[in-house]
C-alpha cells in the first residue's frame, strides 16, 4: 500500500513554530490532522491575559474613589 502524499512539508511546521516562538508565545504541543492542518497548542490558553493600561487605570480611580 502508498503513503498518502501529505498536504505540508517540514519547511511550513518549522516557519510556524518559529513565528509562535517570535511572537512569544509558549509550544506546549502541535498536532498535523489528517487534512494537512497544522494545529499548535500554547502555554497561554489556561492564563489570565494581562490587564490594559485602561483596566489598570479604573481599578485604581475606582479604588481611590471608594476612600473619600
Amino acid at each position: 500500500m502508498a503513503r498518502a502524499l501529505s498536504n505540508f512539508k517540514q519547511g511550513d511546521i518549522a516557519r510556524a513554530l518559529r513565528a509562535m516562538k517570535a511572537a512569544g508565545f509558549e509550544v506546549r504541543r502541535l498536532e498535523i490532522a489528517p487534512d494537512g492542518r497544522i494545529i499548535i497548542a500554547t502555554g497561554r490558553c489556561s492564563e489570565q491575559p494581562a490587564e490594559s493600561a485602561l483596566d489598570e487605570w479604573i481599578s485604581k480611580r475606582c479604588a481611590s474613589d471608594s476612600q473619600e
